[in-house]
């Protein structure tokens, strides 16, 4: 009796790991949870969003002796946040503008959750950093805005909360930029 159960409870182990791991995750910034406050009055700005990883994906999957098992956002990180930074500053009254003197470059430097499978657990480390660089013709104002948090948990961890775990980072490293008070400022 106790030789099949202890077989069960392996062969269910066992299916548990040979799951299959969807293709993408959902990266979906919350733009509701950025400020409105209207910070600029009908400015023109020229923003573009360039991705330096070397690689698409956005999660790794790291277990002894397997390859590493890589999960993609739905769409292309740079466009998400490109779409997603001119929603805000549209709201806060920003206006973009290919020829416009502001030129805002955000460059997307890291951007991954680096999750450590074990048979009975994981871990997890989620590391987001982003460059901008603006010049307004006379100054130029260059930062890092940088997140990470971890996690962790039983058996193996749930794609949809990978997902809602970054675009909460993603969100908060969003919201750094448009409420950057030097950038407000550097914008003419």
């Amino acid at each position: 009796m106790k030789t099949k159960l202890i077989a069960c409870f392996c062969l269910s182990l066992s299916m548990l790991a040979c799951s299959t791991t969807p293709s993408n995750i959902i990266v979906s910034p919350d733009i509701m949870g950025l400020s409105s406050k209207i910070n600029y009055a009908n400015k023109l700005i020229n923003l573009s969003v360039q991705d330096l990883r070397n690689s698409a994906h956005v999660v790794q999957i790291l277990q002894k002796d397997k390859a590493a098992v890589l999960v993609n956002s739905q769409s292309e990180l740079n466009e998400i946040i490109q779409t997603t930074l001119s929603r805000q500053f549209a709201m806060q009254g920003l206006m973009m503008n290919d020829g416009a003197s502001n030129q805002f470059d955000v460059s997307i430097v890291k951007a991954l959750i680096t999750v450590n499978q074990t048979i009975f657990k994981y871990d997890t480390e989620t590391e987001i950093t982003l460059s901008v660089q603006l010049a307004n013709g006379e100054n130029t104002l260059t930062k890092n805005y940088r997140r990470t948090g971890k996690s962790n948990g039983p058996l193996s961890p749930d794609l949809a909360v990978l997902g809602r775990d970054f675009n909460q980072q993603l969100t908060k490293a969003l919201n750094q930029i448009v409420n950057d008070p030097e950038i407000q400022a550097l914008v003419k």
